[in-house]
């Protein structure tokens, strides 16, 4: 027995021997970074990235808008539990090869930013598909119209987003009133299953929201659209080179980003502070859901959504969050 325990230990000095001499090697930058990360799983290769730039795990942190704490347990777990848009944003700043990450989202925008609960292959090729199918629409869209300047100060384009709410066409027209202020809105559905919401980016210059409508409800349709708008007016400059591609519902891995759109859209469709001082989020009548939404001028499928998220409960107020009122006015885009 104690010889196989020093045999056993013998070949552990040995690996662990083994590690640091690729430790180093892969520090000094003696090895191709790109080779040696085809042979080694995602996480593992981010991880010999890192220390081949010769980046701390604050240093990555610092980049990635994270904590250090967020990176060190990314990497204790070799980033097994890890949402797709923050191991695409990790990956693209440690240059790794774009083929293990979301390419599409894509000529225009550098890289792309996955936030989805599933991060199978399967997964990251439908986000890349649907995210190449937005930026085309969207450059059609370009191209068939004259769109004036977008202007990041002029928020206006908030108070026309909740006037229309209240029309029965409202998702069809808040398509026209968004390139009034120079933003282009496209449709475009996500394959089956699929867990993409909606996305912004920024194409041939012009910011751009598109939305899958995964979901065929009014609540959802306004707020995945006012969570985009969120993105185009406080993300602006990392629109560039970046596509925000979106799971609305995951909201167990937001990061601040995300949580900056999420709080973006709950104010623009609804003020704070009337909210706040308002009895209606403890309401269980669908009357008072109406009466408020009628209060602030504002369709009540937006009020119930929004207490059916906080609430958690989603069987709540089924009747007020406009279902099969969407889709249905963009048959064509749908087809």
């Amino acid at each position: 027995m104690v010889e196989a325990y020093g045999h056993a230990l013998n070949g552990e000095i040995a690996a662990f021997e083994t590690e640091i001499s690729e430790y180093e090697a892969i520090k000094s930058g003696r090895v191709d970074i790109h080779e040696l990360a085809k042979g080694l799983a995602p996480g593992s290769a981010a991880i010999v990235a890192r220390i081949a730039l010769g980046w701390t795990q604050r240093d990555l942190a610092s980049r990635a808008g994270m904590k250090e704490q967020q990176i060190q347990r990314y990497e204790a777990e070799r980033y097994q539990n890890i949402t797709v848009a923050n191991f695409s944003r990790i990956a693209g700043l440690l240059g790794l090869s774009l083929s293990l990450v979301p390419r599409a989202a894509i000529v225009e925008p550098t890289w792309a930013l996955f936030r989805m609960r599933s991060t199978s292959s399967d997964s990251l090729v439908e986000a890349e598909k649907w995210a190449e199918m937005a930026k085309e629409r969207a450059l059609a869209a370009i191209h068939d119209n004259r769109l004036p300047a977008f202007d990041i100060a002029n928020l206006e384009v908030i108070t026309e987003l909740r006037k229309i709410t209240l029309s029965e066409s409202g998702p069809r027209e808040a398509v026209h009133m968004l390139r009034d202020f120079g933003i282009v809105l496209t449709i475009s559905p996500a394959e089956p299953g699929s867990k993409v919401d909606g996305g912004a980016m920024c194409v041939a210059g012009v910011p751009v929201v598109a939305l899958s409508l995964r979901y065929d409800r009014l609540d959802y349709f306004w707020f995945t659209l006012a969570h985009e708008l969120g993105h185009v007016f406080l993300h602006l400059k990392r629109l560039g080179k970046t596509a925000f591609v979106d799971d609305i519902e995951d909201v167990a891995s937001l990061d601040d980003v995300e949580v900056e759109a999420n709080t973006f859209a709950q104010d623009a469709l609804i003020p704070s502070e009337r909210w706040r001082s308002s009895p209606v989020r403890f309401a269980k009548r669908s009357e008072a859901v109406k009466a408020f939404a009628s209060s602030i001028g504002i369709h009540e499928a937006i009020v119930a959504g929004r207490l059916r998220r906080e609430r958690r409960d989603y069987a709540l107020f089924a009747q007020n969050v406009g279902q099969g009122m969407v889709r249905r006015l963009f048959s064509e885009e749908l087809a």
